[in-house]
C-alpha cells in the first residue's frame, strides 16, 4: 500500500493529534495545493483532519477528480471573505463578472439523453441557477449528478437567455445569492 498525507482545516485540528501543550507547526496553503501535493508525492490517501471528524480521500480517485475539473479559487476566496464580513457582496459580484470557471450540477437521471440543470428558487420566487466553485462541491450537494463546466460569462449569458432570476454560488456555504439585475449592472460596468 501507498502512504497517506494529512491535511488540516485549522491549528486546533492539528493539536488534537498530540498531548495538550505539544508545540506544533503548520504550513498554510489553499485546499487545491494540498490536493496537488498529495498527488505529486504519490500518496495513496489524503486524510483531512485525521483526529476527527475526518474525511479520507483516495488520491487516485477523489483527488484526481477534483484536480481534473476547473475550480475558481478567486471566487471561493471572495465568498469566504464575504461570509466573514471582510468583503461586500459587490466585491464578490466583481470577481464573478471578471470571468473564470464555474460549475453547475447536471441531473442526467430524469430524462435519458436530456441533461437537466439543477435550479433553485430564489428569495423573490424566481428560478435561479446553482453555481459551484469546485467539482467536489457539486457532488457534495448532488452525489448522483454530473459536473457541467462553464465560465462565469457563459452562465451570465444563460441567466439572460433563459430569464433566470439569478444564481446561488456554493449553496452549502459560504454562499452568495446574485440577482440577474445585480449581475447585469455589474457586467455593464466592466
Amino acid at each position: 500500500g501507498k502512504g497517506a498525507a494529512f491535511a488540516f482545516t485549522s491549528n486546533e485540528a492539528i493539536a488534537k493529534l498530540y498531548p495538550s501543550g505539544t508545540p506544533t507547526q503548520s504550513w498554510v496553503t489553499p485546499a487545491i495545493r494540498a490536493l496537488e501535493l498529495a498527488r505529486s508525492q504519490q500518496e495513496g490517501w489524503l486524510y483531512i483532519d485525521p483526529a476527527g471528524p475526518t474525511c479520507a480521500l483516495a488520491v487516485s480517485m477523489e483527488v484526481d477528480f477534483a484536480l481534473r475539473n476547473p475550480n475558481n479559487q478567486e471566487l471561493k476566496t471572495a465568498l469566504a471573505a464575504f461570509a466573514a464580513q471582510q468583503a461586500s457582496q459587490e466585491q464578490v459580484l466583481t470577481v464573478f463578472v471578471e470571468d473564470g470557471p464555474l460549475l453547475i450540477s447536471v441531473d442526467e437521471s430524469t430524462a435519458p439523453g436530456e441533461p437537466r440543470r439543477r435550479l433553485t428558487t430564489l428569495p423573490d420566487g424566481s428560478a435561479g441557477l446553482l453555481g459551484f466553485t469546485t467539482a467536489p462541491e457539486v457532488l457534495t450537494a448532488f452525489p448522483g449528478d454530473s459536473v457541467g463546466r462553464f465560465t462565469c460569462r457563459q452562465l451570465i449569458a444563460m441567466i439572460r437567455e433563459r430569464n433566470y432570476g439569478g444564481i446561488v454560488i456554493n449553496p452549502a456555504g459560504p454562499f452568495v445569492v446574485l440577482t440577474a439585475a445585480e449581475i447585469n449592472a455589474a457586467a455593464a460596468r466592466t
